[in-house]
């Protein structure tokens, strides 16, 4: 059969996936909201920075630290 056999199963494939696209739309409400989709967003972890830990003014730093940081670059 060759080409023309070819064509078909091209032609029959492309039936296959618009009636796979249309039965896949009724899955969804007119407005657009998701019948299937039941999607729902994970709790976010809770934070692991301590309760105490609070914000001044000014930055303060261990040079003892920076320094063997400075030493590994």
């Amino acid at each position: 059969m060759g080409a023309i056999g070819d064509e078909m199963a091209l032609q029959d494939q492309e039936k296959l996936d618009q009636q796979q696209a249309a039965q896949n739309a009724r899955e969804y409400n007119p407005d657009g909201s998701a019948k299937a989709n039941d999607f729902r967003a994970p709790k976010l972890p809770e934070s692991t920075f301590p309760k105490g830990l609070t914000s001044g003014k000014e930055l303060t730093v261990d040079r003892g630290q920076l320094n063997g940081l400075v030493g590994l670059l």
